[in-house]
């Protein structure tokens, strides 16, 4: 009968056989959001039923006969109270009345606030992001605690915002019912939310709403979820697993749930698992083998962890557990499958061919040179499978329900991979959660997709069936693709974040969800050090002897990357074996050594070719983690860390001569500065095995605590520098005495290296993502520099100006900038009385105090210790000469020197062609001018950090101008003038006085009109005054030489064929050549540089890049940020303004986002 007292009230009898519901009460709902409450049952006989037995549910709002899932999107508010009945098989039953509120919309726009995130993940009840700094943040409903604010309360929050106490997390992943489980660098997981499995991993089934450590679990490398399930991957290859337990997933031999982790019986050396379907799990193991566990068959106990047979030599695996599929790509480019064959996914006709216990590998015909495979595997796409070739070309077969395989055809399926057309050079191919919607990554960070978009999955507003790949609108420079549910993610270079689709809803005013068409821009920051974009999870890294090029190993993508550690840019990725872990380059820098853990090789590369020279095995298992050379290049050491050896190869013959015998799990090796010795760290035992290099045996073995992980010798042979990660500290070892002393550094310390003078240590923490500088006579942390995520290599310019640091969470190696360098460009001359301005750059944070460490400065101006900012008005003429030095404390110190500044009278004052080149307002940094609709052009002030400051009217009466010309300083005076073009020909010159609105205009000429571009290109004849160059209809480029008094010499043709660029600009000295420069944009939208010769002509020029040509406007800015350098402002079509910063050698820097709203900008 129906209860008639509290709405949230449950009945039983007394029977143990009646069905019970033990949910007390279900969480509210919110009109036009997705929502979804299952209620529990327990007792009784299964299956159950479940049916509305009385009252009614929110319009919108169903209940799932079989499963007791409430789910919909409501859309009316207000609150129902259903009364809900629960029949076993028996025909018992149960009832329960509960109170189903559902809320109002919230009316606030959705504020964009995600800046610097990494991953983003859609749960059930929210939406997560991390962030670069290691922290997270949720947003979505508070459901189970879902946004784990440290509260229950059924709200909605439409920020991104913070969870409080979680830092240093690495990724978050979700279950089906809602809980999350966050991995962080330093291998603990912590978890928040529902728990009705135990999925927590707290030893209860209580839900939390807020973080919580999973107990007992540390050195966590990856996790894994299937449903309610979830396993976690230790560095240590073994496998634990908590949550539900149905199907004998847990690998426990029990089919009870786990509220702790339990360990997989039966399994080491994972590297990763995958869900198969039926509670069935595979482990890709380090050897390239594949192992098996679960699953549940008519009573049949669950399959405990065994080999898979007839299959090996696997680079990496993907599975489908809805099309129950599983996908092993072999090191020789072949492709395998196992499993059903329902839709033609595994490559072939003749029936569905269900291999349940995924026994029978076979290869798929047609395919090879395979680069990755990917698969969906959710909804009614799943059954579809995807290959990307080195070629870069895509294949898809298998399952078409929506146009999923993107070959322009209908058909319901292939069991033929075939060519998806149109794509090319394409890095990578992922789908949407219901796998309806599917996304290509190319290798110039664009975007395609194909399938359904019914909710603006395309980013087009196209609806309906997409066949055939369509490019996404407006993204570009894209790393990282994160589809969700009906929306997707994509992270850019620049670390800004944008996304499209119902998930990103515009919140309209009403509280409604509409889609993002185009993709939506979600914020932009980079508070780290340079991150070059390598392979998955780089571990090694070293420099060639003269520093111009880095070699990084990566793990996870089999490949060695060669970076320009000046440019910051990847030069080529080569196929190296299987795990690489460590790198080494020969003394003469012919060769680089790549160990390969996976298949305990090393693969040898030429490094003026690329080419693979040759592979040596160095042992029969797996475990080749480290490799050194000796000063003479003869021999090099290999640890051998399953094996517990040490390998020495000979260089000359690329083969292995002694095999050496030392401590258990042998991780790294650095030879002494004399070649006499080879030092080891014994991973496992806590030692360190001292090899002579002469016997190639083992002299001393000398105890180190704390896991001694990375080693390196100093430069006097005297001392060993040991990271030792379980005690947070650098062991220094005097190898004579063995004496140990201990240095704190950050948590989890990994990569050592020493500067070329050994006066000072950089350490990668891999748990507090920092690099640490140490002190080597005295000891002493000099301090941090921040880093990607989970630093583990680091390597040291030959200068020590810069590290290079190897981020193993991710795929990046930090460029981090040890010591401040500066690069000069100071104004010369300076007017008595006349506000003087430079800013100092150091480029370096946290900066550098700056300090005048030789001569004197001119009188009236002074230097600011903490900004760098050179500024005054200088009181008495003559000329001074002095240096400036920029000092951190933790590097060589940087110091310009020998720098002049002549001060004169202003009657004395020839030219002055160089200093801040659209400065109106005295402070030595270019500002941006306006014109108003009423014709009043007003300036706003520029900044030293490229930003804009306050507005001040300069001048009325410009509605008539169609042309404003900065030439810097045209009169001679030392005061930066303009030049206008009026709609009748003439031209104006409008003096300016430096420190505010302009002087009377005086009339240049009539004529003008005949031209089609004017540009002021500051001292382009190289005579020291303001030059000017115009093209006229016919396409000459003429040159107005000034005579620094306001007028000209005789025009100079420079050339013809000018009409075919669609702008023209000058930055001044954009290439730091000292001489002033041209920037061209043809009707193809390159954008090319002309160095000037400093003759009035041209060196070669140079293509700086294309697309250039979505910008309405290109500026030269001369220097905007304050660093010294030329920098380029650009408007595009959204009248968004751009800063290109130059970075002195006629490149970029990363461009920053101005604002918008720049129409009226000259």
């Amino acid at each position: 009968m129906p209860i008639t007292g509290s709405p949230t009230t449950a009945a039983t009898t007394s029977s143990v056989d009646t069905p019970d519901i033990s949910t007390t009460a279900v969480p509210d709902a919110v009109v036009g959001q997705q929502y979804h409450a299952a209620l529990a049952a327990n007792g009784g006989s299964g299956p159950y039923s479940w049916s509305l037995a009385g009252g009614v549910l929110p319009e919108g709002v169903t209940l799932d006969p079989k499963t007791g899932v409430l789910a919909g999107i409501p859309k009316v508010n207000g609150t129902s109270h259903p009364m809900i009945t629960l029949t076993d098989s028996q025909g018992a039953s149960s009832m329960f009345t509960t109170a189903l509120a559902v809320q109002a919309a919230p009316k606030a726009a959705l504020p964009l606030l995600m800046t610097g995130v990494r991953s983003i993940t859609e749960g059930q009840y929210a939406d997560y992001a991390v962030r670069d700094d290691g922290t997270a943040l949720a947003w979505g409903n508070n459901t189970y605690g879902s946004l784990g604010n440290g509260t229950f309360s059924p709200t909605q929050v439409l920020s991104p915002t913070e969870i409080p106490g979680l830092n240093g997390v690495v990724s978050i992943s979700t279950t089906t019912y809602g809980a999350q489980l966050a991995l962080k660098a330093d291998g603990t997981v912590w978890s928040w939310g529902t728990n009705a499995y135990g999925e927590l991993g707290i030893g209860t089934t209580l839900p939390s709403s807020s973080p919580r450590q999973v107990t007992g679990l540390t050195g966590v490398r990856t996790l894994a979820v299937d449903r309610n399930s979830i396993f976690a991957v230790k560095s240590d290859g073994t496998v634990h697993a908590w949550g539900q337990n149905d199907l004998g997933q847990l690998g426990n031999a029990t089919f009870i749930s786990s509220s702790t982790p339990v360990q997989v019986a039966g399994l080491v050396g994972v590297k990763s698992i995958a869900p198969c379907g039926d509670g069935i799990f595979i482990a890709y193991k380090i050897d390239g083998t594949l192992w098996k566990w679960g699953g549940w068959s008519s009573g049949i106990d669950p399959l405990p962890a065994v080999a898979i047979p007839h299959i090996s030599g696997v680079r990496t695996m993907v599975a489908s557990r809805y099309a129950k599929t599983v996908y092993a790509l072999k090191f020789d480019g072949t492709l395998w499958s196992a499993g059903s064959n329902s839709s033609g996914q595994r490559g072939y006709s003749g029936g569905s061919d269900n291999d349940p216990a995924f026994q029978h590998f076979a290869p798929i015909a047609g395919l090879s040179d395979i680069q990755s495979v990917s698969t969906i595997d959710g909804g009614s796409g799943s059954g579809t499978a995807f290959a990307v070739k080195k070629d870069g070309t895509a294949w898809a077969w298998g399952n078409n329900s929506f146009g999923v395989l993107g070959t322009g055809t209908t058909a319901a399926r292939s069991s033929t991979p075939q060519p998806i057309p149109g794509l090319t050079d394409v890095q990578s191919i992922s789908s949407n959660t219901f796998g309806r919607a599917i996304y290509a990554l190319t290798v110039d960070g664009t975007v395609w997709g194909w399938g359904e978009g019914g909710v603006g999955e395309f980013g087009t507003g196209a609806v309906g069936t997409v066949t055939l790949p369509i490019r996404i609108p407006g993204l570009s420079n894209v790393v990282a693709l994160l589809p969700g549910d009906e929306s997707a993610y994509a992270i850019r270079a620049d670390r800004s974040v944008w996304g499209w689709g119902v998930g990103v809803s515009k919140r309209l005013s009403d509280g409604t969800r509409g889609y993002s068409v185009p993709p939506l821009q979600l914020g932009s920051s980079n508070s780290f050090p340079a991150g070059v974009g390598t392979g998955l999870h780089p571990a090694g890294v070293a420099l060639s002897p003269d520093g111009t090029a880095a070699y990084v190993a990566n793990e996870g993508s089999n490949t060695l990357s060669v970076v320009d550690p000046e440019n910051g840019t990847v030069r080529t990725t080569l196929p190296v074996g299987n795990s690489p872990r460590g790198v080494a380059i020969s003394p003469d820098g012919a060769q680089a050594f790549v160990t390969n853990s996976g298949d305990n090789t090393v693969s040898v590369i030429n490094t003026a070719t690329g080419a693979l020279a040759a592979t040596i095995a160095v042992g029969s298992g797996w475990g080749a983690s480290a490799v050194a050379f000796t000063p003479d290049g003869a021999k090099a050491y290999v640890t051998n860390a399953g094996e517990g050896t040490v390998a020495v190869i000979d260089v000359g013959s690329a083969s292995v001569g002694a095999v050496i015998p030392v401590g258990v799990e042998p991780v790294a090796v650095s030879i002494t500065p004399d070649g006499t010795q080879a030092i080891v760290t014994n991973f496992s035992d806590d030692t360190v095995s001292v090899i002579e290099t002469a016997t190639d045996r083992v002299v001393k073995t000398m105890p180190v605590s704390g896991g001694p992980r990375s080693v390196v010798v100093t430069p006097d042979g005297l001392n060993a520098l040991v990271s030792c990660g379980g005690t947070n500290s650098i062991s220094v070892v005097h190898l004579a005495t063995t004496q140990v002393s201990t240095v704190q550094v950050g948590s989890r310390p990994a990569g050592v290296a020493l500067t070329a003078s050994g006066t000072r240590a950089l350490v990668a923490s891999t748990g507090s993502n920092e690099l640490s500088v140490v002190d080597v006579a005295s000891g002493r942390s000099l301090g941090t520099f921040p880093t990607g995520t989970s630093p583990s290599g680091v390597a040291v310019a030959p200068d020590g100006s810069t590290a290079l640091v190897t981020n193993s969470g991710g795929e990046t190696v930090s460029i981090v900038k040890l010591g401040p360098a500066m690069g000069v460009a100071l104004p010369a001359a300076a007017t008595v009385g006349v506000p003087y301005a430079y800013h100092f750059n150091a480029g370096i944070t946290p900066p550098p105090a700056y300090s005048v460490s030789s001569g004197s400065l001119p009188a009236g101006l002074t230097l600011d210790s903490r900004t760098g900012t050179l500024s005054g008005k200088p009181t008495v003429a003559g000329t001074s000469t002095f240096s400036v030095t920029a000092s951190t404390g933790t590097a060589p110190d940087a110091t310009a020197s020998a720098l002049t500044i002549t001060v004169v009278t202003a009657s004395t004052v020839p030219s002055m062609t160089r200093g801040a080149w659209r400065d109106f307002n005295g402070d030595g940094i270019s500002d941006l001018l306006f014109r108003y609709d009423d014709g009043t052009l007003a300036v706003l002030g520029g900044s030293t950090k490229g930003t804009s400051s306050s507005v001040s009217i300069l001048s009325p009466g410009w509605a008539r101008m169609n042309a404003v010309v900065f030439p810097g300083d045209f009169t001679g005076d030392a005061k930066t003038d303009i030049l206008a073009r009026d709609s009748t020909g003439a031209l104006w010159l409008y003096p300016g006085k430096g420190d505010g609105p302009l002087l009377p205009r005086i009339k240049l000429g009539s004529g003008w009109n005949t031209m089609t571009a004017i540009v002021g290109v500051g001292d382009f004849k190289g005579h020291g005054r303001a030059d000017v160059l115009a093209r006229d209809t016919t396409g000459v480029l003429w040159l107005y030489p000034g005579n620094g008094k306001g007028g000209w010499l005789p025009r100079i043709r420079i050339g013809a064929g000018w009409n075919s660029m669609t702008a023209l600009t000058s930055p001044r000295d954009f290439n730091g050549d000292g001489r002033s420069d041209l920037l061209a944009r043809d009707t193809t939208g390159v954008l090319w540089l002309y160095p000037g010769n400093g003759k009035g002509g041209w060196l070669p020029r140079i293509r700086l890049g294309a697309g250039w040509n979505i910008m309405t406007a290109v500026f030269g800015a001369g220097d905007f940020n304050g660093d010294g350098k030329a920098d380029v402002l650009a408007r595009d079509k959204a009248n968004t303004l751009w800063l290109y910063p130059g970075s002195g050698k006629g490149g970029w820097l990363p461009r920053v986002n101005l604002g918008k709203d720049y129409a009226p900008l000259m």
